[in-house]
């Protein structure tokens, strides 16, 4: 059983499946794009509407280069950024240690009921920002980020709290929309970065990113791995 160790200085309060950050005596809120009322239609949506309609991709597409990348992973110490309803825990292996981070409240409830059902033992779920994430240094094996990184504003500071948390070995693995890839221009929520801007930031900061087929509508993959 992996520990997720808590930062020092970071109180957190559990209510039900959800470790919520408590910032002043107060349980710390944050404005999910969607909004918490939604979260009982995320996957719908997704389905019917973001992924055909805004990202003009294919979601089969999508769902196998994640099941290639987590096929492997056994008994590893995974972070999510931007946990959804906990989609991705689908093709990832009970024997790890999930931890997931959303600020949206309905949806890491919706997270939560997904990974009991899915036999996961060990798992915990943070209402949390990926720029201010409330675990101690070179915790996790593995970040991931599916189609969230686009939502961050600071995506210095989240690059920062990337580096922090994986350990000397660690690895980033993403899809996120790019501009040069959303080639009929649809409205696509969030800060698009380029290609380009988003393999400089990442080695300027001592990563070394490798970019990953397929080309899927506007979605980009890539691996950052953090230098030792």
């Amino acid at each position: 059983m992996h520990k997720i160790i808590i930062k020092t200085g970071t109180q957190i309060k559990k209510t039900g499946t959800v470790h919520c950050v408590i910032k002043n005596g107060k349980v710390q809120k944050h404005k999910p794009w969607l909004g918490d009322l939604f979260a009982f239609s995320y996957d719908f949506l997704m389905e019917k509407n973001v992924f055909p309609k805004k990202l003009t991709a294919i979601m089969a597409d999508h769902l196998k280069k994640n099941q290639d990348v987590f096929n492997g992973l056994r008994e590893k110490n995974i972070l999510e950024l931007g946990t959804g309803s906990g989609s991705i825990c689908t093709m990832i292996d009970p024997s790890n240690h999930y931890a997931g981070i959303d600020v949206s409240k309905g949806l890491l409830k919706k997270a939560g009921k997904r990974l009991t059902n899915l036999k996961f033992q060990d798992y915990s779920l943070f209402l949390a920002s990926a720029e201010d994430l409330p675990f101690s240094d070179g915790l996790f094996d593995w970040i991931i980020c599916n189609l969230s990184f686009n939502f961050f504003k600071d995506a210095q500071q989240v690059v920062n709290e990337i580096k922090r948390v994986l350990n000397h070995r660690g690895q980033f693995f993403c899809s996120v929309p790019v501009p040069e890839r959303n080639t009929k221009k649809t409205q696509i929520h969030g800060v698009l970065r380029s290609q380009e801007e988003l393999k400089n930031l990442f080695q300027a900061n001592d990563f070394d990113f490798t970019e990953m087929p397929p080309h899927n509508g506007a979605i980009f993959y890539f691996t950052a791995s953090k230098r030792a």
